[in-house]
């Protein structure tokens, strides 16, 4: 089996408002992300993760939405693919939210088989930090599949959602060698602490398959 180290960056965006009060609901507002997906890059598949806090009248910067640098890292048997950037729209303190960070795709050449892991930084703002342990993530079912053998997703619904204080299956494939291709839209669920200070929450996911 070949090791592929596939980096490929993702910016989610997010907006958490300030809690309301007893009698009032909190409304989930989108935010616009920016960027472009980017294209396949052969290497560790890294994401980087956003996710903000703000007051209602703040308005997000495209500056602190600019995801890291791409780079390449191996030979291009394997090949991976993530968003540019993501919204996750808007939350409470104390809510729990969730959102896609849209499309993966895995492709390889005469692979028998492979994994694709995931992981997660903290979220973090000016004098707050949304830890890895309340980020959690579900891969979903396989969105497309082109392979003669078999993409099997690490978490197929929300209730088999893992924690990403820890590296985590997110897809695998096995089965014939060939040209296959396995691509999911994985979803991110934020628990968002009660006392989580407004602001713009900035972090990183990875996708890393082998």
């Amino acid at each position: 089996m070949h090791t592929r180290i596939l980096l490929t960056t993702a910016l989610l965006t997010a907006v958490i408002q300030p809690s309301p009060s007893p009698s009032a609901s909190a409304p989930i507002t989108p935010v616009e992300g920016s960027g472009t997906p980017n294209a396949a890059e052969t290497g560790q598949g890294t994401s980087a993760m956003t996710h903000a806090r703000r007051s209602p009248d703040a308005v997000p910067s495209s500056r602190d939405a600019e995801p890291p640098p791409t780079r390449a890292l191996a030979a291009a048997d394997l090949t991976i693919s993530v968003p540019a950037t993501a919204n996750l729209g808007a939350a409470s303190a104390g809510s729990t939210h969730s959102a896609q960070l849209g499309t993966v795709t895995v492709t390889g050449q005469q692979e028998p088989e492979w994994t694709v892991t995931v992981t997660a930084t903290a979220l973090t703002t000016t004098g707050g930090t949304i830890p890895t342990g309340d980020i959690a993530y579900w891969s979903g079912p396989a969105t497309a599949e082109s392979s003669p053998g078999t993409c099997s997703p690490g978490q197929s619904g929300a209730g088999s959602q893992v924690t990403l204080n820890a590296a985590r299956t997110a897809f695998s494939y096995s089965g014939s060698n060939g040209n296959e291709s396995c691509s999911w839209n994985p979803t991110v669920v934020i628990t968002v602490p009660a006392n989580a200070p407004v602001g713009l929450y900035v972090g990183t996911v990875t996708h890393s398959v082998a």
